[in-house]
């Protein structure tokens, strides 16, 4: 990374991690259909949790079951367990408090010879990671025919390039 991004960094954010304070939620669930599992996870993320998903295990007696694994705060913690428990056969949640490193991010819209896609940036002491969006990745791919990771690659680079224009014009 070049002096003049370290001086986009220094200047815009002081590129120190921030800290808080999340929940883990967890809990087995078996004679649950699928069906009923990914409805419960489309819920849990119009909630608010930071990040859920499904842990393939096995139960007593060898049954194949999941475990359930929510991240939230704790304003969303209350309303998380009730539909965790409401939809699913679950009889019991564990909860964790944990403290917890996050980058400091923004976004960013970048025009590219294929489409406008958003890039989320991170940074971290001296560096900015880039990493494009899913969402917009998978509808430039479409609109496009290109294969996924050249239009990453492609968003990436051009994000790239706008931070370190920035951070030419910056001093």
């Amino acid at each position: 990374m070049d002096e003049n991004v370290t001086y986009l960094l220094n200047q815009v954010h002081d590129g120190l991690p921030e800290t808080d304070t999340v929940w883990m939620l967890e809990c087995n669930v078996d004679d649950c259909g699928g069906e009923a599992m990914g409805y419960v996870m489309e819920l849990l993320f119009a909630q608010g949790a930071k990040d859920a998903w499904f842990s393939p295990i096995f139960m007593k007696k060898n049954r194949p079951s999941y475990t359930l694994h929510v991240i939230c705060g704790e304003e969303e913690r209350e309303e998380l367990e009730h539909i965790i428990f409401s939809g699913t056969t679950t009889i019991g949640i564990r909860r964790i408090r944990m403290e917890r490193t996050v980058l400091k991010r923004s976004f960013m819209e970048v025009e590219t010879s294929l489409g406008t896609g958003t890039v989320k940036l991170c940074r971290h002491q001296n560096r900015i990671y880039a990493y494009p969006e899913f969402e917009s990745v998978k509808l430039i791919c479409q609109s496009s025919g290109q294969d996924y990771q050249t239009v990453y690659h492609l968003l990436k680079e051009a994000a790239m390039r706008r931070t370190e224009q920035e951070a030419d014009d910056a001093q």
